[in-house]
């Protein structure tokens, strides 16, 4: 770690839903930048974290990954910072976000992590889940295993992220696991590198531009089988690691009782929620209940941004001489200003109560819901994000499909994205209903505005099912194979602050 002890690169790395994002946003606050890593449309979270020790690091939040392999665009971009010594991004170090809930899976990236030899050190989460579970996490083993420190946290309450800044300026102790038994022969091949190093860039030959002239002229030279042999590797590589972990795994963790409580009350509320039936009615009422709360929450504030923005509108025109500049002011700036700003609540809040179903792990649930009904129309349950997106602003959206694998199911999801009535739309929808219906009209207990403005929603989705339909008939492709795995977290109860941030 060459950087100054006052301003390290540190990079947070872990597996999807292990609590990463929250840690980031806990450090930095609201002192973060999203952009882009270059050449990809992944997106790149950045911050400022400020220690107690008025030291100020930059913060990257990198995409989630499962392993090194790469398989998903995120995964390469990982893969890339992690090995290009002279990538923008490439960090001092390394703090790894661990789920305690899912321990064995996370420990494969770590394995992976102390054998590529950069500093790196664990921040243990979702200890609370794995108590709840019937079990906790024995730090001091995991350390003295792993070579490494470890903090447990919770970012979602602040509790222990203090311990993480003592971690800055600790080495973490030189080790290697190895469970799998890298050849020689690749190692020679690229001698400049570690041994892990040189056997991730031989198990993935097509995607190394980074290497030097010589290095690059070394793996053009193999022959199609020894590449494909190379490749083949990698399996052989997760599976020692899973061995290895296996072996450990028993020392890691302290069993409290043979209870599974929030496996338990997530398998119970999921009987509900992804039921082939009843999963859909829910998704439809949860919806619905998420615009009528929209009208009824921001009634209050827009009444009240009305009544001051009245008055000063009413106060200006009455200080100003009459004329052309007092009808700019009043009639042009202020009016303006007044037509735009009575709207901010119904964005914030309809923004406040996605980030509520995402947080408690809802969303994750409505891919899955929605995979059944996808395929039909050439599409797969990752379509989910992209389409709801599409309700915020459509560019993001369609950005957001670059994690669907099927280059087929990954165009029709970006074609049809558009259709859906992005934020842009919103404040439309809401004067037109409000002018055309009065606050008193009701369908039964429901307010009418509140059914027409989910009607106006559904209306975009409903009519790109179609179009999704016909593109699916000319883009077929009997070669590709098409997958759908997702992970469906535990649920949890949502976090006020990152809701307040959004």
């Amino acid at each position: 770690m060459a950087a100054s002890p006052d301003s390290y690169k540190i990079a947070l790395l872990g597996n999807p839903n292990s609590g990463k994002s929250s840690l980031f946003n806990a450090l930095t606050g609201l002192n973060q930048q999203v952009g882009n890593f270059s050449g990809v449309t992944v997106d790149r979270f950045s911050g400022i974290w400020k220690t107690r020790n008025h030291g100020s690091h930059q913060l990257i939040d990198l995409p989630g990954v499962y392993s090194l392999h790469p398989k998903s665009i995120g995964e390469h971009v990982v893969r890339e910072v992690l090995l290009d010594k002279n990538h923008e991004d490439h960090p001092d170090l390394i703090i790894y976000v661990l789920d305690a809930s899912n321990l064995k899976r996370n420990l494969l990236l770590a394995t992976q992590l102390i054998d590529l030899d950069i500093p790196f050190h664990i921040a243990l989460t979702m200890n609370d889940i794995a108590h709840d579970e019937g079990y906790s996490i024995d730090i001091k083993a995991l350390k003295e295993s792993l070579g490494v420190e470890v903090v447990s946290i919770n970012p979602r309450s602040n509790q222990g992220v203090e311990g993480i800044e003592d971690l800055i300026n600790t080495r973490p102790s030189t080790m290697s696991i190895e469970p799998f038994g890298i050849p020689s022969s690749m190692h020679a091949l690229l001698p400049n590198k570690t041994r892990y190093e040189a056997f991730l860039h031989l198990t993935n030959i097509y995607s190394n531009p980074w290497l030097n002239a010589e290095e690059q002229k070394k793996m053009q030279q193999l022959t199609e089988n020894e590449r494909n042999a190379f490749k083949q590797l990698k399996t052989s590589d997760i599976e020692a690691r899973y061995v290895w972990i296996g072996e450990k795994l028993e020392q890691f963790i302290i069993p409290h009782s043979a209870e599974r409580k929030a496996q338990r009350k997530s398998n119970r509320v999921d009987k509900v929620l992804t039921h082939p039936i009843w999963g859909g009615v829910a998704l439809v009422g949860i919806f619905f209940l998420v615009f009528q709360s929209l009208f009824f929450l921001a009634s209050f504030p827009m009444d009240g941004i009305d009544y001051l923005m009245g008055g000063l509108i009413k106060f200006t025109a009455e200080s100003l001489p009459s004329g052309l500049f007092s009808d700019f002011i009043v009639e042009g700036v202020l009016s303006g200003i007044a037509g735009i700003v009575i709207f901010l609540p119904q964005i914030m809040i309809l923004f406040g109560l996605i980030t509520i179903l995402e947080d408690t792990g809802y969303m994750a649930r409505v891919s899955f819901i929605n995979d059944r009904l996808f395929r039909y129309f050439g599409m797969n349950g990752k379509s989910t994000i992209p389409i709801v997106g599409g309700f915020a602003c459509a560019v993001p959206a369609i950005m957001a499909a670059r994690n669907i694998e099927s280059r087929r199911e990954r165009l029709i999801t970006m074609f049809i994205t558009p259709l859906m009535s992005c934020s842009a739309r919103l404040p439309v929808y809401v004067f037109l209903i409000a002018f055309v219906i009065p606050v008193s009209a009701s369908w039964g207990p429901f307010g009418l505005q509140g059914l027409v403005m989910l009607g106006l929603y559904l209306l975009g989705l409903v009519s790109a099912f179609p179009i999704a339909y016909i593109m699916n008939q000319f883009l077929k492709d009997s070669t590709e194979q098409e997958v759908f795995v997702l992970e469906l977290p535990k649920y949890k109860w949502p976090n006020l602050k990152l809701i307040g941030t959004t």
